[in-house]
């Protein structure tokens, strides 16, 4: 009668992978002298320990302790643009957001190549007091400013900063 019980637990097949997996094991525990038995042996079928089981057909890479008897996929079916964004399926911006996102990657892709430029022509000067006095006039918002040559042993002579 076991025998009849058991046999179809011995191996079971994976939804997931196909293949027939072992399922149960026979375990002995030896009792000693705990009892006074004339056999402090016994034998038993469990359930293995250990048995891992993933299925990743679907993109989520779900795992499971055990077996995977069963797979059932469902689909929700929606003309919603936010549902199929949300889902990875479409865009969750119309035309003039997508213009408008194109237009400011556009922008900062134009500042930064302005200021490459920027740089790259005050690198291209070969004196320090060259490439100071032309770093501010490149990169100042405003015209030169003077200021008096107060403290430099100078006497008060005017030169741009």
């Amino acid at each position: 009668m076991r025998t009849k019980l058991l046999k179809h637990y011995c191996e079971v097949k994976s939804a997931a992978s196909g293949n027939f997996e072992d399922f149960i094991e026979k375990k002995t525990i030896d009792y000693g002298q705990c009892f006074e038995a004339e056999d402090g042996i016994e034998e038993f079928w469990s359930k293995k320990t250990g048995i891992l089981d993933s299925h990743g057909d679907t993109g989520l890479g779900i795992g499971v302790k055990g077996i995977i008897l069963n797979i059932q996929s469902h689909i929700l079916r929606t003309d919603s643009f936010v549902a199929d964004a949300l889902l990875g399926q479409g865009e969750a911006l119309d035309c003039f957001g997508l213009r408008l996102q194109d237009a400011e990657a556009m922008k900062a892709h134009l500042l930064n190549a302005q200021l490459l430029q920027k740089m790259t022509i005050v690198d291209s000067i070969e004196t320090p007091e060259n490439q100071a006095t032309n770093y501010k006039k490149v990169f100042s918002d405003c015209c030169d400013t003077t200021t008096t040559g107060a403290g430099t042993g100078e006497g008060g002579t005017e030169r741009p900063v």
